[in-house]
């Protein structure tokens, strides 16, 4: 190999080096120590509050995040705020161990990466009227439960803060599955779980699962059609958000398949129509996260 040659394979090496620094080292570090959780951007403490309050935990896998995530973000906030309820905080919370999902493009570090600059354009939105209201973190665990409690550890057990989880109508639906808790009942395995938790769920037509039939579930738990399965006073813990029209047809999936497409101008289209100024700035000068 040339001297020039073999100089500027070096200048590349360190170049790819230090663009992965640090959070490369962050997430080989929390796996390889098998850590539950940790913080990684945002308020390093949870902000406790005299009077009510609630922190908004996304779990997602953030592969990339989008205006759908935000839009649920949004529409979240503006329900605890029509209720006379203002203290809010978000935590994006990342899981290394998804039950579900495996590691594909793009790796951790760079998932990290879109979080924070996520992060960025929801504080800059200032949703929760105050600067720094979002929380970043990493977790080991792949169940809710799980991740309640070390959620629990950080804001402090003695907290008045309620936990509210965003998530999907096929989430919510997992959660209370009897057939992962079996032989024991649902509402005996979640007892201690749901005390402090509620639920925002996304509410949108999907598949063969209408915004009807969503809503005629939640609907059978509060008149005790569930029971004893599901104890009826937990519908009241699940409030249904409403998406907007505009974002409904965005996801994780179809932005990467467009990323792969990214020379058809239609895909660029899709792609600045979906995802937050800075992070379609992001995803076009690093599209190569999402290739195998």
């Amino acid at each position: 190999m040339k001297l020039q040659n073999y100089i500027s394979l070096n200048r590349l090496i360190r170049k790819l080096v230090s663009t992965e620094m640090p959070y490369t080292s962050f997430v080989n570090d929390f796996i390889h120590h098998n850590k539950s959780f940790a913080i990684f951007g945002g308020s390093e403490k949870f902000k406790q509050k005299d009077n009510d309050s609630v922190l908004l935990v996304l779990d997602s896998s953030f592969n990339p995040p989008h205006l759908g995530h935000y839009t649920l973000i949004k529409n979240s906030v503006k329900f605890y705020q029509s209720k006379g309820i203002t203290d809010l905080q978000i935590l994006l919370l990342l899981s290394v161990k998804n039950a579900d999902k495996g590691v594909k493009p793009a790796p951790f570090s760079k998932r990290m990466d879109m979080m924070q600059q996520f992060s960025k354009y929801i504080n800059e939105q200032q949703l929760c009227n105050k600067n720094n209201s979002v929380i970043l973190a990493l977790t080991n665990h792949a169940k809710f439960v799980d991740k309640k409690n070390v959620i629990q550890d950080f804001i402090g057990h003695d907290s008045r803060t309620k936990i509210a989880f965003l998530v999907g109508f096929d989430t919510l639906v997992r959660i209370f599955d009897p057939k992962y808790y079996a032989p024991i009942l649902v509402s005996e395995a979640l007892e201690e779980f749901m005390k402090t938790v509620e639920f925002c769920c996304l509410a949108r037509d999907h598949d063969q699962t209408t915004i009807e039939i969503q809503h005629r579930y939640v609907s059978e738990i509060l008149d005790g059609e569930k029971e004893p399965q599901i104890p009826r006073s937990w519908g009241q813990k699940i409030h249904f958000i409403e998406f907007d029209e505009g974002v409904k047809s965005i996801s994780s999936s179809s932005i990467r398949q467009k990323v792969l497409e990214s020379r058809d101008q239609n895909s660029d289209d899709f792609l600045e129509f979906s995802l937050p100024t800075n992070l379609y700035e992001y995803i076009k000068k690093n599209s190569e996260i999402f290739y195998e």
